[in-house]
């Protein structure tokens, strides 16, 4: 009732005939089956079978990235917008994709049928307009959907995730090797519900790897999710609170040498009054990587066999990339020449390989809570769904 609504005035046999029809997903909501994440690694091993290698099928080439929003270099969508144009650059006439700009939930659905329906792969980069989406890849079950998304909305739609923690994490340790006073701040906006906390989680553990009786803040006093100028009030706070590094979103006044254009979120030194003095760090995302090893994947095959879509029970996948894909990756500041970066560099390669987990155990909540047990890593799910704060994070708010 949520993906179609319940259209008032419909005669009993019609309304019988759709809830028919929508039986079998009805089944699947009742009994879901248990999602599967696919690392950089799994993609990697999936082939297409020695069959399809023999007899290679003809694969649609149109590929459609939808939009809710506005595209700038230096935005989030922006990002997405540039990994598809260097992929498009990469494989030339082997695809043609397409921008959809989406509007308001009530034509979505209409135009990603008008542009979308005769498409082989669709990228739809915002998880917003979940619903007419849900609707698009249910009717058009040829055309291949996948949702920007850390949680699985429905079980009919695959998605796709960045590691963002991995970077942030490293950003963690920059900010313990270059503290003075011994507090750092993460900022971040406040929210009016339970917030998904890896990220956070990832930079307090960063700090305490290199300074364990470091202060870690979480600043959300007076940061509104809507307006990216108040990050600057949460620096100023987190700098009235003793921090001399902070992780906060970018800002219109956050300006420094070094600052990457592209950078959504950095780690700055600041100084008493919350002014940031020195640029240190910043997550970088490369979506290039991950569009062009999707759309490869999907031009010849493997795709459609590493989410099995010819099976009766299509499992629901959802991509999880980070380091060691190159979906994401650190920036770091020209302070970091020598000893620091090596540190990094070395934490860096070992995540990136799969040889250190940033939540390798024993992890420990803000209420004495054994959420990871020593000597043992979390499963991927456990991190993308984790919502507790680890020990050492103070909460401004």
């Amino acid at each position: 009732m949520h993906v179609y609504g319940f259209p008032i005035g419909i005669l009993p046999d019609e309304l019988t005939a759709r809830i028919v029809t929508l039986k079998p997903q009805l089944h699947i909501l009742e009994h879901p089956p248990a999602p599967r994440l696919v690392l950089e690694e799994d993609a990697e091993a999936a082939e297409p079978s020695l069959f399809a290698r023999l007899l290679p099928v003809r694969r649609n080439p149109k590929v459609v990235f939808a939009f809710s929003g506005e595209r700038s270099q230096n935005n989030w969508l922006g990002a997405h917008e540039q990994g598809r144009l260097a992929m498009q650059a990469e494989l030339g006439e082997k695809v043609d994709s397409r921008v959809l700009d989406l509007p308001e939930r009530d034509e979505a659905y209409d135009l990603l049928c008008q542009e979308a329906g005769d498409a082989g792969l669709l990228f739809v980069t915002t998880p917003s307009l979940m619903n007419p989406v849900l609707r698009f890849a249910l009717e058009h079950p040829g055309c291949l959907t996948l949702v920007y998304s850390r949680m699985q909305h429905h079980y009919r739609l695959h998605t796709y995730f960045g590691r963002y923690h991995e970077a942030v994490f490293l950003c963690g340790v920059a900010a313990g090797q270059h503290t003075k006073s011994g507090t750092v701040a993460y900022v971040t906006p406040h929210l009016s519900y339970a917030r998904f906390t890896s990220d956070i989680n990832a930079f307090a553990i960063g700090v305490h790897t290199v300074r364990p009786e470091a202060r870690v803040l979480m600043v959300t006093r007076c940061v509104d999710p809507k307006d990216t100028a108040t990050c600057q009030l949460g620096v100023q706070t987190a700098a009235e609170m003793g921090a001399d590094v902070v992780f906060t979103p970018h800002y219109p006044a956050l300006s420094l040498p070094e600052l990457p254009y592209t950078a959504f979120s950095a780690l700055v030194a600041v100084d008493a009054g919350g002014t940031p003095v020195r640029y240190l760090a910043a997550p970088d995302w490369n979506w290039e990587r991950f569009y062009t090893a999707m759309v490869k994947s999907y031009l010849n095959g493997s795709l459609t066999a590493l989410i099995g879509m010819d099976q009766n029970e299509s499992p629901i996948t959802s991509f999880w990339w980070g380091l060691g894909g190159g979906v994401v990756d650190v920036r770091l500041g020209s302070w970091s020449a020598g000893t620091p970066n090596n540190l990094i560099r070395y934490l860096r390669g070992s995540i990136a390989r799969n040889l250190y987990n940033p939540f390798h155990g024993p992890v420990t909540d803000n209420e004495g809570i054994v959420r990871i047990p020593a000597h043992s890593d979390p499963p991927p799910a456990d991190i993308i769904k984790m919502r507790y704060l680890v020990s050492g994070v103070e909460v401004v708010d």
